[in-house]
């Protein structure tokens, strides 16, 4: 469960690096896309432990017998 949290964490380190100049055109940049595929793939894995937790808690099946 620590992984997608330190993924998150990496990539909001490296966000203000990324962000333009203002002598810069605004365009994609590779740091902005290794960001982007950096919190895509921690909110899949988040989004999945979210899906998971709820299916297959204890709790849930429990109280649903």
């Amino acid at each position: 469960m620590s992984g997608p949290f330190g993924i998150t964490g990496v990539g909001a380190v490296l966000f203000p690096f990324a962000l333009p100049r203002k002598t810069q055109p605004p365009t994609g940049t590779r740091l902005q896309l290794f960001i982007a595929i950096l919190w895509g793939l921690s909110g899949f894995a988040l989004l999945v432990f979210g899906a998971l937790n709820y299916f297959t808690h204890i709790g849930l099946i429990l109280n649903t017998m």
